[in-house]
């Protein structure tokens, strides 16, 4: 071998048998897994406290907007039971007013033949009879007078009353989409994530509104007439034993009269469920709204976002799943981290819905008694979710920041949110 190469080897041969410093490299070997370790620790416990507070706003803000449909529909339902009094005071007093007329018409017939049976010996007794029965039916009649009265001088008042109160449930529910949007914004403030509300198969741009349509007469009707029926049943005793007269039947008569008459007053001077249909309040109404119903009628969805620059450092590399198409591409579209994105769903209903099975016929009491003023908010699965999306565009914004593609339904199941 040349000489010339000796020295290399020589080199080569003590670098190899020279063990100085090895303990150094595997130290530094070791500190650097050890701090790659700590920071995936801190990384993951950073995330997992920023998805939780993701999804605490959404809830926070699904369930808060319920809250304020709940205590709306219960503001609706006790400004409803109010009309119907109303309604029903002002169908009274129109049957009274028949009634005092036909009853007093015919006891001055009835006078009239029983004085004139008095003038003939043979029908003197039956003559006298018969004024004395006037007379007795006089007295109840005229009880029935003083106290019909007031709501009788009352009545052109009651038409201005119901529009007082139609005016305040108006005011109630046009000012419900402004309150959620409030409270969104502190929530959103609170929790310091975007956040968007939306419900299925509803535009989102007018905001999130109650489960309620102004009425009709269709859907005052029944409960008017259920009302009417049950508060004239007071006087039928009395009445009854009005046999000349036929006080009753005239009583009858007129509160039918009444009924129509306060039923067209009323008839689109109230709101209703925006579920109710001439079927369901004139046939046998079932007993809560079906699932689709829900859905589409008592349903919010929140959906909870970080705001550009506040997302969890290598949240996207690490713990985001890919999503269909080329992930790569995609991460390559978009700058920075993806966003954190929560989402919840929440519903208003009332407890008295499975408490009610067993009545029949059923009434369609759930905005017009003391049932219906139950309203509550509850959070609920969010089965609502691509229903909302394809309604409402700009909820697929927060997606798109969390590069999570929302267009097919079924790539919403690659979500990991909780």
């Amino acid at each position: 071998m040349p000489k010339f190469t000796e020295p290399f080897r020589t080199l080569g041969t003590r670098a190899m048998r020279d063990d100085t410093g090895n303990i150094g490299i595997l130290f530094l070997f070791v500190l650097m897994v050890l701090v790659m370790l700590i920071f995936m620790v801190w990384n993951t416990g950073h995330v997992s406290v920023h998805r939780m507070r993701a999804q605490a706003a959404a809830d926070s803000a699904a369930h808060a907007s319920q809250t304020v449909v709940s205590r709306t529909t219960n503001v609706v339902t006790g400004a409803n039971m109010a009309i119907l009094r109303t309604a029903s005071a002002e169908a009274l007093s129109i049957a009274a007013i028949y009634t005092i007329e036909e009853s007093t018409r015919n006891l001055m017939d009835w006078f009239e033949k029983g004085t004139a049976m008095m003038d003939n010996p043979f029908t003197f007794a039956a003559g006298l009879a018969i004024v004395i029965q006037v007379g007795r039916e006089a007295v109840i009649l005229a009880k029935f007078v003083k106290e019909t009265l007031p709501a009788i001088t009352s009545l052109g008042s009651y038409p201005g009353r119901i529009n007082n109160l139609f005016a305040f449930e108006r005011a109630a529910v046009e000012a419900t989409p402004k309150i959620i949007d409030q409270q969104r914004r502190k929530i959103e403030r609170y929790h310091g994530f975007d956040i968007r509300l939306a419900q299925p198969t509803r535009d989102g741009h007018k905001g999130v509104t109650p489960p309620l349509k102004k009425g009709s007469f269709q859907t005052i009707y029944v409960v008017l007439r259920d009302r009417v029926m049950s508060d004239r049943q007071g006087w039928i005793p009395e009445l009854s034993k009005m046999k000349l007269a036929k006080a009753a039947e005239a009583w009858k008569r007129g509160s039918a009269t009444g009924l129509g008459i306060a039923a067209l007053n009323a008839g689109s001077k109230h709101y209703a469920l925006s579920t109710a249909t001439l079927a369901h309040e004139l046939g046998a109404p079932r007993i809560g709204p079906t699932d689709r119903q829900r859905l589409d009628h008592f349903s919010v969805v929140a959906v909870a976002s970080s705001p550009v620059g506040k997302q969890p450092p290598f949240y996207g590399p690490i713990y985001m799943r890919p999503t269909a198409g080329d992930a790569r591409t995609d991460r390559r579209a978009a700058r920075g981290n993806p966003a954190m994105v929560a989402y919840a769903q929440a519903q208003t209903f009332n407890p008295n819905e499975s408490m009610m099975m067993g009545r029949s016929p059923v009434t369609p009491w759930r905005v017009w008694s003391r049932e219906g003023w139950e309203w509550q908010p509850r959070l609920s699965s969010a089965d609502g979710l691509n229903d909302a999306l394809r309604a409402d565009a700009t909820l697929r914004t927060p997606f798109s920041r969390g590069r999570l593609r929302v267009s097919p339904a079924q790539e919403l199941e690659i979500v990991n949110l909780h």
